[in-house]
């Protein structure tokens, strides 16, 4: 019983995400494009219109979430049943109206109001539920995703020996030597490469002299500025040829927690089925410190997006603290193309994909003391876009 309310929920809230795309598409085209002045029967077009993308929106939130379970690799024939599906509550709608109008008499503005969007989309809300639940997304028809396309992975044995910590630098030169200091001290057996992109500020002559004096950090330089993505990239190649079981993503300016580490180190050697464990903002127990409320709504709205979009189970989609088994990035080689913000999110897809399971561990994030941020709104936006086109491959292939 719990799981229907659950459930049912989920599917009002999806469905006010599609009715509020109506409500705006609608509205848009009617003053603008598809105005009566401009075009014979506009409104009638804008209401085709508005109501195929409502139905469109409804379809993705509760493939990839209500009856995320559920979903087949039909997905064309599941979107035309969830169309049909959809269509036909609406006439409920109507049907309730007519009724009401010209059959009982009923014929007042409150009335026409009552029996359609009352009465109408109550009884239309329940079919659709009904019949997206024994039809459309019912357990066994098709050939379902989750659950039997993906080869459940197990890897081998971890140890803090065999962690190298990645820590990839630009112009990092305040707050570096502290954040070693910290990654030292809370996994003393963990070693930590740097990969520094040329910093015009100095980072790498600093990170090469603590390296001077400490043989457990190593420093990678780069000549250029190539995104966070590639000097990952770059990162997880020389900790593979050093034999490391475990690899650590960890920004360099403190806002990661090094005392995080220890316990998401273990939760990796607990479970041979995980493949990766993400520092995660977003779960119970998670946090952000001193983030302005625009950025705070942007990382939640992005992650949201992305999530729903790509139908992943990871609430902090875009973390950058993340523990990796070793056999997760080999298997990658040379595949991975993306950059910056979507870097995480890419790997994250291609990790689940490949048959691991994923944990995140809460951890509270602290905006960084020194330097500059280098995320920003275009940036976000443009990892969107990328996560929209991956959407939609995974939505034409099936998954």
């Amino acid at each position: 019983m719990r799981e229907l309310v659950s459930q049912f929920t989920r599917f009002l809230v999806v469905g006010l995400g599609g009715l509020i795309v109506d409500l705006v598409v609608f509205n848009v085209l009617r003053i603008t494009v598809l105005a009566p002045d401009r075009v014979e029967h506009g409104p009638i077009y804008a209401t085709i219109i508005s109501t195929g993308l409502a139905i469109l929106v409804n379809w993705l939130g509760n493939r990839y979430w209500t009856f995320r379970v559920e979903r087949r690799r039909e997905a064309f024939a599941e979107m035309v049943e969830f169309f049909i599906v959809s269509v036909a509550g609406s006439l409920i709608a109507l049907g309730c109206l007519w009724i009401s109008h010209y059959l009982l008499g009923f014929t007042s503005l409150l009335a026409d109001n009552i029996a359609k969007n009352v009465v109408g989309l109550a009884l239309g809300t329940a079919f659709r539920f009904v019949f997206y639940r024994i039809w459309v997304f019912r357990k066994g028809r098709g050939t379902a995703v989750v659950g039997t396309t993906r080869a459940h992975r197990v890897g081998g044995p971890v140890t803090a020996e065999g962690t190298i910590v990645v820590i990839p630098t630009y112009n990092e030169a305040e707050s570096l030597p502290r954040q070693l200091a910290d990654v030292l001290a809370a996994a003393p057996e963990v070693r930590i490469l740097v990969v520094d992109d040329a910093s015009p500020d100095g980072t790498g002559r600093i990170a090469e002299a603590i390296a001077a004096d400490e043989p457990r950090v190593n420093v990678l330089h780069r000549t250029a500025k190539e995104g966070l993505g590639r000097a990952y990239l770059s990162g997880f190649a020389w900790g593979l040829e050093q034999g490391a079981s475990v690899l650590v993503e960890m920004d360099a300016d403190g806002s990661h927690p090094a005392s995080a580490l220890p316990a998401m180190l273990e939760r990796l050697a607990a479970d041979p089925g995980l493949g990766l464990v993400i520092g995660s903002r977003w779960v119970e127990g998670g946090a952000v410190q001193d983030w302005p409320w625009r950025r705070l709504a942007l990382s939640r709205a992005a992650n949201t997006y992305a999530r729903l979009m790509l139908g992943l189970p990871v609430r902090d989609i875009t973390a950058g603290y993340r523990v990796y088994r070793a056999e997760v990035l080999a298997d990658l080689g040379d595949a991975v193309r993306s950059r910056g913000y979507a870097f995480q999110i890419d790997l994250t897809q291609r990790t689940h994909d490949a048959g691991w399971r994923i944990a995140e561990v809460p951890i509270v994030f602290r905006e960084r003391e020194a330097g500059q941020s280098k995320m920003s709104t275009g940036v976000v936006l443009e990892a969107m876009g990328l996560v929209t086109r991956w959407g939609i491959a995974r939505l034409l292939s099936g998954r």
